[in-house]
């Protein structure tokens, strides 16, 4: 038995399909990483960020501060002093010089770019 499907039926799954591909196009964006050149463009977003990271520091208070190696930007991964002692080393060491990807919102303050981490499953390590 074949059955016809009316025009609003055909339309509703035109619009359904649409909006599926929409959503489906936003979500893949959102996640896909950016660099450290495009942070400035996603502030307010949770994203990750990939970076080679350069200088490091721990600032009075003990948050720790990846900067990246980029000189063209202002931008560095931040994470709390409290939250240190969940790595199994050092961030301001194990990280220096690698290539990572970090995820997480991307804030500003005066100073530039970051992006705040709490937990070591918040950062990879790229090479």
């Amino acid at each position: 038995m074949q059955t016809k499907l009316s025009n609003i039926q055909v339309a509703m799954v035109v619009v359904g399909v649409g909006i599926f591909g929409i959503v489906l196009a936003t979500i893949s964006t959102r996640f896909k990483p950016i660099s450290d050149n495009q942070v400035k463009d996603h502030v307010g977003e949770t994203r990750k960020v990939s970076l080679t990271v350069g200088k490091t520091e721990v600032v009075p208070g003990g948050e720790t501060k990846l900067y990246s190696a980029n000189t063209k930007t202002d931008f560095w991964v931040a994470i709390p002093g409290s939250r240190t002692s969940l790595f199994e080393d050092r961030p301001e060491l194990f990280y220096k010089g690698k290539k990572v990807r970090a995820k997480g919102l991307v804030e500003q303050n005066k100073d530039g770019y970051y992006l705040r981490i709490d937990n070591p499953t918040q950062i990879e390590v790229l090479r």
